[in-house]
């Protein structure tokens, strides 16, 4: 399998951003066997990918902000 420019599909700010919402809620909305300190540990791993990519995390997480300390 050779590289291929023509296979090359840019995403945007504006696409990760989306993408990154996307799982948060799948996860708010999944409810589960959670407990705080999973909570907190995926809201920072979500803050951090959102930052890598130049998104508020604010943004994304919403009410939830308050698990990783802003």
């Amino acid at each position: 399998m050779g590289s291929n420019v023509n296979n090359l599909k840019p995403y945007f700010r504006e696409d990760i951003e989306n993408i990154l919402k996307t799982i948060y809620f799948t996860h708010i909305a999944s409810g589960g066997n959670r407990n705080n300190d999973y909570d907190s540990g995926f809201a920072s791993a979500i803050a951090s990918l959102s930052i890598m990519v130049g998104v508020s995390p604010k943004d994304i997480l919403d009410k939830d902000v308050s698990l990783i300390g802003l």
